[in-house]
């Protein structure tokens, strides 16, 4: 037996307990235009979206006192990365929205303003793990985020 349905229950409870000291949830979405990486590497398409947005709610831009372009760390328990915050209506408080599948490899460090950010880099393969299909949590994964202060730290 994989695991029974009170012990799956008790694992999610105690996920959802550890998830108060985040104030976000990141959900993944997809960008028009773009087929996972591949829209990255066409120039038409890269003109249009030179990077992945973290979109946010305009109650959570103004608590966080964030502009259109500031850039963001965005905190899981795995990770932290750093992205543009844009604004969008149609996002909902408490959620961070930002596509998949942009940004470097672990250790490099690139501009998000160039290259995008990698919401991979928040995922833990460790822990948040479905139990019956091992699949690590994609989306909805709780975060922190924090407005930074740009420096010439990204300069290529």
């Amino acid at each position: 037996e994989v695991g029974g349905l009170a012990e799956t229950l008790a694992a999610g409870q105690k996920n959802a307990r550890a998830d108060e000291q985040f104030t976000h949830l990141l959900s993944t979405r997809r960008m028009r235009n773009f087929y996972n990486s591949i829209g990255m590497y066409i120039s038409g398409c890269r003109k249009r979206n030179p990077y992945n947005p973290a979109y946010l709610h305009p109650d959570d831009m103004a608590e966080l006192g964030l502009n259109d372009g500031d850039t963001i760390l965005i905190s899981s328990d795995h990770a932290s990365i750093e992205a543009i915050a844009e604004c969008d209506p149609t996002v909902r408080s408490g959620v961070v929205s930002m596509a998949v599948a942009w940004g470097g490899l672990p250790g490099e460090d690139r501009d998000p303003a160039k290259y995008g950010a990698s919401t991979n880099m928040l995922i833990s393969t460790d822990h948040n793990v479905d139990p019956i299909n091992s699949m690590p949590r994609m989306s909805a994964i709780p975060v922190n985020l924090k407005r930074i202060i740009r420096n010439s730290k990204y300069s290529d």
